[in-house]
Order: structure tokens, then sequence, then C-alpha cells
């Protein structure tokens, strides 16, 4: 009964970009994992709802920005959590398969994904996910 309440208030009142975009640019680590933690519960669910929800409202492009800045090469001693949980939320869509979500972080950070693809696994199972996925 809960989760129904959560999932209505969540997709009809949440305008949760700004704040996690917010959340995730900021200089307290237990705030920037705040938001991946509320995004890997929605897609561990792998409830059609919260899915498309996480598609139309942009949640993972603050996600694949902050990523994108941990990867910047001053990154000594910091940004290993939140990578971490970034590649976590990743790999989590990719082993769910969750299709809108998959085929919206190609499309939109499809270059950096294969930019990085040599590095990092979840990279390379996302991409050949998507092509899989049109067939």
């Amino acid at each position: 009964h809960h989760g129904f309440k959560a999932k209505g208030f969540i997709t009809r009142y949440g305008n949760l970009a700004e704040p996690l975009s917010q959340l995730v640019s900021s200089e307290q680590r237990f705030l920037q994992l705040a938001p991946l933690r509320l995004l890997r519960v929605m897609v561990s669910t792998a409830d059609d709802i919260y899915i498309r929800f996480i598609q139309r409202s942009g949640l993972l492009a603050p996600v694949m920005r902050g990523l994108q800045r941990g990867l910047q090469p001053p990154t000594i001693g910091g940004g290993g959590a939140f990578i971490s949980a970034a590649l976590g939320l990743l790999d989590l869509i990719r082993s769910e398969n969750a299709r809108p979500l998959v085929e919206q972080l190609f499309r939109t950070h499809g270059a950096f994904l294969r930019e990085h693809q040599s590095r990092f696994r979840v990279f390379d199972g996302i991409v050949n996910l998507f092509y899989k996925n049109l067939e």
C-alpha cells in the first residue's frame, strides 16, 4: 500500500531532475550518493512506471555529468565512491535490460560510453545491449 502511494507521489508531483542535479554536484559525498541510491531502488523494482519516469524526467543526465566530471584527470583521491555507485547503477540498468534507459543512455551519452568502453565493462555492456535490442 505504501509503495503504491510513494510511486504515485513521485510520478505525479516529483520534479526530481533539478534536486538530483544539485545533490550530485554537491561537495558532500553523502549528498552525491543519495540520488544514486534512490535511482537504484527505482530501477531494481523493474517497474515500467518508474523506468519511464526516469527516462521522461532525464534523471540519468545529472548522474552521467557527475560521472564524466569524476573521470576528468585531476581526480586524485576524490570521486571514487560516486564513480563506483554510478557504475553500479549503470550495471543494474544493463543487467535488468531496462530498454528505455539503455536506449536513452546510448542516444544521449553514446560518445562518452564508446570513449570509455575499453576501460569499463559496464559501458561495453550497455553499448552491446543497445545494438542487441535493435535486432
